[in-house]
């Protein structure tokens, strides 16, 4: 006995409309296979950002969702124009935020899990930029570009 059994997926996301069409499960005779194993990337949250500045230099955070990234990192990797980021903060099947750092480029984001399975390449452009903290406890007179422990007090001031 044989039959496949397709899912597809739509979705709607910044007015763009995604279709992922997929064989999700198959039988032949009495063997039963799952057929997707490599990590999907559906969207970030941001396209462009710095990898320098900010939180230990290591420029902007970047949160990728999507699917089959597996529950824990381990030997996982994120690389963004062929360079690993430089930290991992979140890791989920459906989820993983990273901070970008010195090694990234200007090129494509990949999920490489630890099986060896990879994602479809998603770009992604490095480009300059400050970052701007602000805190009750800031001070708009000391607060310093790119400097977490000298705040600004308010937003409009940095704007």
């Amino acid at each position: 006995m044989q039959f496949v059994r397709t899912i597809s997926l739509v979705l709607f996301i910044d007015f763009a409309l995604l279709i992922f069409s997929s064989p999700a499960f198959s039988r032949i005779g009495s063997h039963d296979a799952l057929s997707i194993s490599s990590p999907v990337i559906f969207y970030t949250d941001i396209i462009a950002g710095p990898n320098n500045g900010g939180e230990n230099n290591n420029g902007a955070y970047l949160t990728i969702n999507g699917k089959y990234f597996g529950d824990s990192r381990e030997s996982s990797t994120v690389k963004i124009g062929g360079g690993e980021v430089a930290d991992y903060k979140v890791w989920s099947d459906t989820e993983i935020s990273v901070q970008l750092g010195s090694a990234v480029s200007s090129g494509d984001i990949v999920v490489t899990t630890r099986n060896g399975s990879s994602s479809a390449p998603v770009p992604f452009t490095v480009r300059p930029g400050d970052f701007f903290y602000v805190s009750p406890a800031g001070n708009n007179t000391t607060g310093s570009p790119n400097d977490i422990t000298k705040p600004y007090r308010t937003a409009n001031y940095v704007m």
